[in-house]
């Protein structure tokens, strides 16, 4: 696993709350019945395993995180949640009719195609996932020029002795040089997750060889906070506060599909 997640314990409470809000909850109970064997792959402090366990849902969840595996069995040791890895699940084929997998797959810096053959390979073949991943959007693709000069601003030796800041080294910045698979997202250090077009979404998931059932854009408010800052939206614990400026400017860009969603669901099947 390339990133590695870890939560506050404050924090589990919180994001439980949130899945009420949540854009991705409709397309939970849409596509899932309460009959449905259902697997978070990468569940995280399992918010949805516990929020759907509360419901009358048959639901397990595997975490590479330990320390968050052991909180949660501490926490709500009504769940069944194991530590595991998605890439090499130790379910037998077919074990899950539902697969909920929530901004996982683009985490490994090998490319998504290994944890999608193993979500292929435990669902079953009447099964569905849902998949999702971040978006690589139009607005992103806009700001990359903008990224580019002024990470190139902040790099330049002569810039730097002009305001007295000391050179940066060259292995601070040899990654940048890196041939990566997607778009990749590098606030964190060198490698922290992959943002994918919807183009490249769809054909990684066809190649692995789900079929789409159902395709969307999704998180439009997180898109607004992560890509303007406070300036539209606020956020604490767990919750977003759009001010009226920002749901007018949330409702106009909505006009334009993938133009600001921080992330891209996918429903899918087997192509059997």
């Amino acid at each position: 696993m390339s990133t590695i997640f870890s939560w506050k314990i404050e924090d589990y409470e919180a994001l439980l709350a949130s899945c009420n809000l949540d854009p991705l909850t409709p397309y939970i109970f849409k596509h899932f019945s309460k009959s449905t064997h259902i697997l978070e792959a990468g569940c995280g402090a399992c918010r949805y395993v516990k929020y759907l366990h509360d419901r009358g849902y048959d639901i397990v969840g595997i975490e590479y995180n330990q320390e968050t595996v052991t909180n949660v069995n501490r926490i709500w040791p009504e769940l069944t949640v194991i530590q595991g890895d998605v890439l090499s699940m130790s379910y037998k084929d077919g074990w899950f009719s539902g697969i909920i997998s929530i901004g996982v797959v683009e985490h490994f810096i090998e490319g998504p195609d290994e944890s999608l053959k193993e979500i292929y390979r435990v669902l079953s073949a009447d099964g569905k996932a849902i998949i999702t991943v971040p978006c690589f959007n139009h607005l992103r693709r806009f700001k990359i020029p903008i990224h580019w000069i002024t990470a190139n601003i902040k790099r330049n030796s002569l810039i730097r002795k002009l305001f007295k800041r000391k050179p940066l080294s060259n292995d601070r910045w040899h990654w940048r040089d890196r041939i990566f698979k997607y778009h990749t997202f590098r606030e964190y250090g060198e490698f922290y997750e992959y943002r994918m077009t919807p183009k490249e979404f769809r054909e990684v998931l066809i190649r692995n060889g789900f079929t789409i059932i159902e395709d969307l854009p999704l998180y439009h408010i997180d898109g607004l906070y992560h890509e303007f800052g406070r300036l539209f939206v606020q956020f604490k614990k767990w919750k977003f506060k759009v001010y009226p400026h920002g749901k007018f400017l949330n409702w106009l860009l909505s006009r334009i599909p993938f133009f600001h969603n921080h992330m891209h669901l996918c429903v899918v099947k087997k192509d059997i």
